[in-house]
Order: C-alpha cells, then sequence, then structure tokens
C-alpha cells in the first residue's frame, strides 16, 4: 500500500507513459528491433544450415562413387573368383588324372626294379658260352667268376680251347677274344693257363 501511496498523485496517479501499449510508436520500434534480431539469426542459422547441408551433400557424393567403385571391384573380383574357380578345378581334375598315370609308372617302374632284382639276385643269366677249337689244340684251364651287387657265381673247366665266345643279354660286348666288357654291374674274370 505504501508503493500505491508514493505512485499515486493528486490526481490518483502518477503521470507516465505506458511502454507497453502495442499502440505507441516506442514498443513497435523495439518490436520490430527484436524481429529483426531473430530475422538475422535464423538467416544465419539458414545460411549454415545450407552450408552443411552443401558439404554433407559432397560427403554423400563422395561415398555414392567410392561405393559404386567398390561394387565394381567386387564385380571384378567375384567374376575372377569364379574364373579362378573353373580353372582350379581343370587343373584338379589334370593333378588327378597326373597322379593316376604317376601311379601306373610306379607300378610299372617298381614291377622293373623287382624282375632286375630277381635277376641280380636269383642268378638266371641268358648266357652262352661257347668253347670250339680253332687249328690246334691249346691246354686251357678256364675259370669264370661272374660278380654282381648281389651276389657272385663261379664256372670252372678244364680242355682244350682254341677261342672262347662269352655272350649274355645283359649288354656285355666282347671286345677281344678272351676279354668281355659289360654295361650291367658284373665283372667277369678269364684265367687262362696253357703250356
Amino acid at each position: 500500500m505504501r508503493i500505491k501511496r508514493v505512485l499515486e498523485s493528486e490526481n490518483g496517479f502518477l503521470a507516465c507513459e505506458v511502454l507497453s501499449d502495442p499502440s505507441t510508436v516506442e514498443y513497435m520500434k523495439l518490436e520490430v528491433a527484436d524481429l529483426r534480431k531473430k530475422l538475422r539469426a535464423s538467416e544465419h542459422s539458414r545460411t549454415t544450415a545450407e552450408e552443411r547441408v552443401t558439404e554433407l551433400s559432397r560427403v554423400v557424393g563422395t561415398l555414392e562413387e567410392e561405393a559404386w567403385a567398390l561394387a565394381r571391384q567386387a564385380s571384378v573380383a567375384n567374376e575372377a573368383a569364379i574364373g579362378n574357380a573353373g580353372r582350379a578345378d581343370v587343373a584338379s581334375k589334370e593333378v588327378g588324372q597326373l597322379k593316376k598315370r604317376l601311379a601306373v609308372q610306379d607300378d610299372e617302374l617298381q614291377e622293373l626294379r623287382t624282375r632286375l632284382n630277381d635277376w641280380l639276385v636269383d642268378g638266371r643269366w641268358n648266357a652262352c658260352f661257347c668253347l670250339g677249337r680253332l687249328g690246334s689244340s691249346i691246354p686251357l684251364a678256364l675259370d669264370i667268376n661272374l660278380t654282381t651287387r648281389r651276389g657272385s657265381a663261379a664256372l670252372s673247366a678244364n680242355g682244350t680251347v682254341g677261342a672262347l665266345a662269352v655272350g649274355a643279354n645283359m649288354g656285355c660286348q666282347i671286345r677281344s677274344k678272351f676279354e668281355c666288357r659289360c654295361s650291367a654291374p658284373v665283372k667277369a674274370t678269364l684265367c687262362f693257363n696253357g703250356s
């Protein structure tokens, strides 16, 4: 109440100008200034948003290009993988065929090795020793020693021989009348004693 008494005058109220009255010019100026301030803030916000949208559009465009590039690379890689898978299938079939051929050749090689070992161990010699006469008689003691990697065999004979021929199905070559050289691992020793 005291405030009311202070503000009141003899006429009842203090003389003043009411600024909150929408009909006054000052109120309108304040409202316009406030609206302009809000408009500037809005325009600034809009400009910032447009710049951000432009920047994001560039980023989206770049990402889309990268996505298309990756999709193309994936497509090329997929086609290459399909081609490689086809080539791998062909190569694996060829490897299978080569393995079969190798197994057959290994079996044949093993059979040949077995036959060779049997021939060397068992002494199945297809040899022909021919003793004959030429002209005059030469008393002769004949010792033949055959040595292989697996063992040896010996043959002794006494008689009169004019010529000696030794041949075998083991790669032997007669170099002279009484000498035998073989390409197989065979050593032949001929000893002659004449009187």
